[in-house]
């Protein structure tokens, strides 16, 4: 959700925010959200807080991240439910394996083994 598509969420969101009752939004293939976005979302909630909550649904690890530092699940009418969890995978990790999958000891750059790293 971003400036290219925020005037058509809206627009498709503004009648069911004049109704009373819940409105509920699967952000599963939404990939990336902007601060337009975001706007369009907290617009929405405000304009449901008397009557309604905003349950937004499935959202991948970099939009549930958004959401998360905005705060948004600390407005009352509110709900993230079943947020996409993130592929956790340290830089650690990969280079373990990376040392692990390479037979000959050099590293990376082909530069022979490498030296041990300390303060002598």
């Amino acid at each position: 959700m971003d400036l290219s598509n925020a005037d058509s969420l809206s627009a498709a969101l503004e009648p069911w925010l004049d109704t009373d009752g819940d409105v509920t939004l699967d952000l599963n293939a939404v990939v990336f959200m902007d601060s337009t976005g975001i706007g369009v979302l907290m617009r929405a909630a405000l304009k449901l807080a008397s009557h309604g909550t905003l349950r937004l649904v499935s959202p991948g690890p970099l939009v549930y991240n958004v959401l998360k530092l905005i705060a948004a699940d600390t407005l009352p009418n509110v709900e993230i439910v079943d947020p996409q969890p993130a592929e956790e995978s340290s830089v650690q990790d990969r280079s373990t394996e990376e040392a692990r999958d390479d037979p000959s000891g050099e590293g990376a750059a082909g530069e022979g083994p490498a030296e041990p790293t300390g303060v002598a």
